[in-house]
């Protein structure tokens, strides 16, 4: 099969040289052409040919006195290398994109970075100090203990208290406080002891 997957058609030159053909003779000039395009031969007997167009066997010399002088396999072979010169350039200039893009090639032909590049950013291995402590460790009677407490450091403050309870509420609506949630967030805003990170 051809690596040409296009065929370039000249829609003047073709019209005007196959205006005359029937629809079951031009389908048949074309099954051809593309036929030589792909596989660069076409076969010598009227039976293979006539399988080809798939024109019924009973129609196919009469076909072929009306598209056998149109076959003109010489045009087809000087298309045929323009598409593949073409092709070759096409290919090369990518080539050359890719090494303006990536750069030089190691000695063993692999490039010499990732195409998807790398993270920028290491993880952080220990947890942020405003992050949930580890559960605590089960003693020797089987109970948890107490619940884990969320931590709070420097880096977590006090909220300032508003002067009223509608600032307060305002203000925890900003924030996307969950509703359900305020009823507890507001006392305790209005008191100065919500943390910052608790809304």
């Amino acid at each position: 099969m051809s690596d040409l997957a296009w065929m370039k058609t000249y829609i003047g030159d073709e019209a005007a040289m196959t205006g005359h053909l029937t629809a079951e003779e031009f389908g048949a000039y074309e099954r051809l052409r593309r036929h030589y395009w792909q596989l660069r031969t076409l076969p010598g007997d009227h039976g293979t040919l006539a399988r080809i167009t798939h024109v019924e066997p009973d129609r196919w010399l009469e076909v072929w006195a009306s598209i056998g002088p149109l076959m003109d396999m010489d045009k087809l072979d000087e298309q045929r290398t323009e598409a593949a010169q073409q092709r070759e350039r096409k290919v090369l200039a990518g080539q050359r994109g890719a090494q303006k893009r990536w750069g030089n090639r190691t000695t063993n032909g692999s490039a010499n970075g990732s195409a998807n590049g790398s993270a920028i950013a290491q993880p952080i291995a220990a947890p942020l100090p405003n992050q949930w402590p580890p559960a605590p460790a089960t003693d020797s009677a089987g109970d948890k203990g107490a619940l884990p407490t969320r931590t709070h450091t420097r880096e977590d403050p006090l909220i300032v208290a508003p002067e009223t309870e509608a600032e307060g509420l305002s203000f925890l609506q900003e924030r996307r406080a969950f509703p359900g949630d305020i009823p507890q967030l507001l006392p305790r805003l209005m008191r100065g002891e919500l943390r910052q990170s608790e809304v």
